[in-house]
This record gives structure tokens, sequence and C-alpha cells, in this order.
């Protein structure tokens, strides 16, 4: 949604998980205790274990940054406030040329990087 929602173009995309496991630190359980008093019993059957999520994305249009909306594909609404503030989303990004105007910075970087190359 968020690339979406922006124009970003994937780059990279990586998922890492330790091969050690634990059970929920005493700091979370402690804090689910008094809503979830059997925490403790629970706690002995899972197994978590570190992970991490490794995203690279590429800005490719020159547009403010859209927060991300929970819509699906093809989602359509009748909210003009909703339009203006998601236009990639609702289909209103026909009136300010987004997909047809590049990030300007990353075209200077890249082309400043092409000329040191020669």
């Amino acid at each position: 949604m968020l690339a979406h929602s922006n124009g970003y173009k994937w780059l990279y995309i990586d998922y890492r998980s330790s091969l050690t496991s634990h059970h929920l630190p005493e700091n979370i359980v402690d804090q689910i205790r008094p809503f979830q008093p059997d925490i403790l019993q629970r706690n002995d059957h899972y197994q978590l274990s570190d992970s991490c999520l490794v995203v690279v994305l590429q800005k490719t249009i020159d547009q403010p940054f859209i927060p991300p909306i929970d819509a699906a594909t093809g989602t359509h609404t009748h909210n003009k406030a909703l339009k203006k503030r998601y236009p990639t989303v609702f289909g209103n990004h026909s009136k300010k040329n987004y997909f047809l105007k590049p990030f300007g910075l990353f075209r200077k970087f890249r082309s400043k990087k092409s000329a040191s190359k020669n």
C-alpha cells in the first residue's frame, strides 16, 4: 500500500529470522497478565524468534507523501476529501500528472552518477 500510494518502485525486499527461539519477554507478559491471567501457562507453548524485514523503495514521482490507506484495489469513493488526500488510490492522479513527472532529485543524482563513471 505504501509503495502504491506514493508511486514507489520496489528495489529490494528480504526477510530474516533467528534460528534461536524464546518465550514472550517478561515485560510483555506482565502487561498482558491483568487482562489474561492464563498468559503464564500459554507462554510455555509459545516460541518466538527475532526477525527483521528489509525493504528498499525508490521514489519515482514528485508528489507529497501520502500515508497508506487500507483500501482494496479499485475502490471508489464520492468523498472529495478522500479523493484529494489519496489521489493515487482513488484515481484522481491524472489532474496533477503525478505519474508523468519524474522525481527531480533522483534524476539529478542519477545524471551526476552517470557523469562520474565516464
